[in-house]
């Protein structure tokens, strides 16, 4: 089993969600593309404190992590991501990086209603897929949809 070496929040408050748009980086192979808050685990951090971290440096918001959604793989050999589920005011959310080109805000009923077969959902002129709709896929079916399903969770103090 692959460690986490990077890790995400997927910040929720009522029916909405935030996701940003990736700035535009030579050598980021997400570069541009629709995503969640996240980014390394740095040395000596667990992946839930990385995500703590990459969210409030990348959007301003502290989350308050509920739960791990899952660790997934991703196309790159040898990554691995874990997702978190946190709450927090993302109506305050705002670019607060270089690596972040913009915050939206999306209702999390819409994206339920238009996914379909190709994996992935239009939003907008954007597309959400790949591993940021894999990650919201397993939010709404409550479970991580890898073979490799992984959960971690943390008690109040953590």
């Amino acid at each position: 089993m692959v460690e986490p070496v990077a890790a995400v929040v997927l910040l929720v408050k009522d029916d909405y969600a935030l996701v940003i748009r990736r700035a535009i980086i030579d050598g980021d192979p997400w570069s541009g593309q629709i995503g969640l808050p996240g980014g390394h685990v740095e040395k000596g951090e667990t992946s839930r404190e990385a995500a703590r971290r990459e969210c409030i440096e990348e959007v301003g918001i502290d989350p308050k992590i509920q739960s791990s959604i899952g660790i997934f793989e991703t196309h790159i050999a040898g990554i691995a991501v874990e997702a978190f589920l946190g709450t927090g005011m993302i109506d305050e959310a705002h670019v607060n990086s270089p690596e972040v080109s913009d915050v939206i805000l999306i209702r999390l009923s819409d994206i339920r209603r238009v996914g379909n077969e190709y994996h992935c959902v239009l939003l907008g002129k954007d597309v959400i897929w790949g591993l940021t709709y894999r990650i919201m896929s397993a939010f709404f079916e409550g479970r991580n949809p890898d073979t490799y399903e992984r959960r971690r969770s943390y008690s109040a103090e953590d």
